[in-house]
């Protein structure tokens, strides 16, 4: 096929050779093309204290930069281990860890304290890197095996790429990372939920799609059914469960997926869109921002509403995602008068550069003990 490569919506411009036909598709670094259907559910999740089965990974390298040379760099990893961008804790196991401690199986989702990743699928091992849009280090994939429960995803639809390919529905915020929804997001999904030695099919995952570029009515219809076919409809997260605790939700079905669409031509399985609160600025001051954080903290939030946090800045004078590693784990703290406990979900860049995930999950004891749904 030949591409007129003076519009954007067709397809992407790097995918167009000298001669004007489309590139092949390459995967992307821990891109999964899985079938659907997740696997089946683990009975026996290994003891806390077990040795942990580490899985074999394929080979990760860093995709193209556009020369702004973000290094992967120690955040805030106090008590912790420090390895390829995570902080990770000495005795918490984050790969199954709302099935392992008590917590979340007593709340309702939208009540959970959720650690979550800004621009989820901008990470250092895409395709693309460019420096002022990377703000996560490892891929999606790796973030759910580090604990985050929330991927925060913009899609744009390019029509030019023939039915299943997955380059139809790409991740981009300004620019694109070269990941896509069905490969580098579903698939990645599901290869989370086969993790060996975990039982990572209970864990409760948000897939937010917060906005869409360049859709049609027939783009969105395309969309819910890929991901429902790749997922598998019974691993969907009902809007009829939004009433049932997570426990419950465990007891009467597979389901471990919501899937959280910014946009009134929804499926019906879909919930609505995450309520994602921004300071409206890209540079804010430290001091704006921990303010702002706990502004948000202090509103209402409706009962069936997801609500984030968007706890991320820009730093001058590169205009670069900015480390606030060390703050935000006293903004989020589970200590000194427990902020964690105003806030629902929370992303920010460079989410495992400290151990937030850690907090989220003593964060989300303590809220069980106070919150009666009778």
């Amino acid at each position: 096929m030949n591409i007129d490569v003076t519009t954007d919506a067709l397809v992407n411009p790097l995918d167009i050779s000298v001669d004007g036909t489309i590139l092949p598709y390459v995967p992307a670094c821990d891109s999964f093309d899985i079938d659907a259907g997740a696997p089946a559910p683990i009975e026996d999740a290994p003891l806390v204290g077990e040795e942990p089965i580490t899985p074999e990974e394929p080979g990760c390298e860093s995709g193209d930069d556009d020369g702004g040379g973000i290094e992967i760099m120690a955040g805030y990893c106090p008590n912790g281990s420090w390895s390829g961008g995570i902080c990770k804790a000495y005795n918490n196991v984050r790969e199954d860890w709302m099935w392992r401690y008590n917590g979340v199986r007593y709340l309702r989702i939208q009540d959970c304290i959720l650690p979550g990743t800004h621009n989820s699928a901008f990470d250092k091992e895409a395709p693309s890197t460019p420096s002022s849009e990377t703000c996560q280090d490892v891929s999606p994939l790796k973030q759910l095996r580090a604990g985050i429960r929330v991927l925060d995803l913009r899609v744009q639809f390019f029509s030019g790429y023939s039915a299943g390919d997955p380059r139809r529905f790409s991740i981009f915020h300004s620019t694109t990372s070269g990941r896509t929804v069905a490969n580098d997001i579903l698939g990645a999904l599901n290869q989370f939920r086969a993790t060996p030695g975990y039982n990572t099919s209970r864990e409760i995952v948000i897939l937010d799609f917060h906005e869409f570029k360049n859709f049609t009515d027939a783009a969105h219809v395309e969309l819910a059914n890929l991901i429902k076919s790749r997922l598998g409809q019974d691993r969907i997260v009902p809007t009829s469960m939004a009433a049932k605790t997570i426990g419950e939700i465990w007891s009467s079905s597979s389901a471990n997926t919501v899937i959280a669409y910014n946009d009134r031509r929804r499926d019906a399985l879909f919930w609505a869109g995450v309520n994602q609160r921004w300071i409206g600025k890209n540079t804010p001051t430290n001091n704006q921002l921990r303010d702002f954080i706990k502004k948000v903290g202090d509103e209402k939030k409706g009962a069936w509403e997801l609500r984030s946090v968007q706890a991320a800045k820009y730093s001058l004078p590169m205009f670069v995602p900015n480390d606030r590693s060390g703050d935000l784990m006293s903004w989020f703290s589970t200590s000194g008068g427990k902020p964690i406990l105003s806030h629902y979900i929370i992303n920010t860049d460079w989410s495992l550069r400290q151990r937030l995930v850690d907090n989220c999950i003593h964060g989300n004891s303590l809220r069980a003990r106070s919150i009666s749904y009778v």
